[in-house]
């Protein structure tokens, strides 16, 4: 199935993340009438693919802690980044294309990451945050190429909304703008104003902050909007929301145009998965696994379909197709439920935080799309594992589930998930 894409709007190239239910994960970098150009194996589990602003070229992190840059048509990804003592990812071009900005954290200490500036030319790094009490992550640079922005958040504080930072890469000089999430196509077009989103579910919106003196100068409010970015000429922003893509007049805040959605726009690391083509064409990753290309004042249509994998099965049952609470189970007896989770999460050999949850949870609810309502029974324990490993995809996670079934003669059964 596709996680993530990214385009190169001039050339329409697309580089597109893949993973299957085996483990593997690997870049395909396709052309814009669809044909693949190059691959990225599943060797180096690449991560957060960015095409650098010519298109020739495509930086990426991977587990290993290494940067890559890949130029098309080369046999294999150059390292443009390694030091044994940081884990590096989520790189981003200048948009000159000479640095890239990433974010990096000590693996010895396991100290959280800070946002770091490498100039390609000549391989120096330099480090422009450092913070030993906040996770420094998801830098964006501002079309001017004078600021980074980037998302922060203290380590005291993990659930609440994370502060957007900007530093001048010139003189170092760091500071909040406000509270939000932030959002890779947030910088207006002048690089004057930034865009975040701020709340949960019916009470979401957008603010874009002037950066000369970090005032909100707009706001737009509405249900379920997982975020926005400014058009190229920055006349309009794109509102994201859960049922439909907008293009919102700015800073007048009409509706100018409106895309209902079957299925929700997907999500990672960074925000919604969306990229701008020219003449302000969105294309965006959904839920079933699709990319589209929609044109303003047009119809959307499919770039390129992933047919989803079967879902695998675990001994009797099939995770989706689960009987409903207080029905009956494969051996006939009423519906399982889960009295006891045990999470333990270790990167390579080096072990992490463990947590053991108490909860009754029906057993249909425990997995799959339906898994929201329980998810404050593993809560803290992912928590603690992104605090270790913030960049880290892949971590090898041991999860046992203890079901019972009060009328069963086999009065518990334990299985390894």
């Amino acid at each position: 199935m596709f996680t993530y894409f990214d385009l190169h709007a001039n050339s329409r190239r697309l580089a597109v993340r893949k993973a299957d239910l085996q483990g593997s994960v690997y870049l395909e970098l396709r052309i814009a009438q669809g044909e693949i150009a190059g691959e990225i194996n599943n060797a180096l589990l690449p991560n957060a693919p960015r095409w650098s602003p010519d298109g020739s070229r495509i930086a990426f992190g991977s587990n290993d802690g290494l940067l890559y840059v890949y130029t098309v048509g080369d046999a294999a990804p150059e390292i443009v980044f390694q030091r044994e003592s940081l884990q590096a990812g989520f790189p981003e071009w200048s948009p000159g294309g000479g640095s890239l900005a990433f974010s990096a954290w000590e693996q010895a200490s396991h100290g959280p990451p800070n946002i770091h500036l490498l100039d390609l030319r000549t391989g120096l790094t330099t480090q422009l945050t450092d913070d030993v009490n906040t996770v420094d992550r998801f830098p964006v640079w501002s079309p001017s190429g004078r600021w980074v922005a980037f998302q922060r958040q203290y380590l005291d504080e993990v659930e609440r909304t994370p502060w957007i930072c900007v530093v001048d890469v010139e003189s170092d000089n760091c500071r909040a703008v406000g509270r939000g999430e932030l959002q890779r196509f947030g910088w207006s077009p002048n690089s004057s104003l930034l865009l975040v989103k701020d709340g949960q579910g019916d009470s979401t919106r957008l603010r874009a902050i002037r950066m000369v003196d970090s005032v909100v100068v707009w706001t737009h409010e509405d249900a379920l909007i997982h975020g926005g970015a400014f058009s190229a000429n920055g006349d309009s922003i794109l509102r994201i929301r859960e049922t439909d893509l907008s293009w919102i007049a700015f800073p007048a805040g009409e509706l100018n145009d409106c895309l209902p959605l079957p299925a929700p726009v997907a999500g990672y690391f960074t925000g919604p998965n969306i990229n701008l083509g020219t003449e302000d064409s969105v294309y965006f990753l959904d839920e079933c696994s699709s990319i589209n290309r929609w044109q303003a004042g047009g119809q959307v249509a499919t770039v390129l379909r992933e047919e989803p994998e079967p879902k695998p099965s675990f001994g009797n049952y099939i995770l989706d197709q689960a009987p409903e609470p207080g029905g009956p189970c494969a051996v006939g007896m009423p519906c399982s439920r889960v009295t006891e989770v045990d999470l333990s999460i270790a990167k390579g050999n080096k072990q992490g935080p463990s947590a053991s949850r108490r909860a009754e949870a029906p057993f249909p609810r425990a997995f799959g799309s339906r898994a929201r309502p329980r998810a404050r029974m593993l809560r803290a324990a992912l928590w603690s594992a992104f605090a270790l490993y913030p960049h880290a995809t892949h971590l090898n996670v041991a999860c046992v589930l203890r079901f019972s079934w009060p009328t069963c003669p086999h009065d518990e059964q334990v299985w390894d998930v």
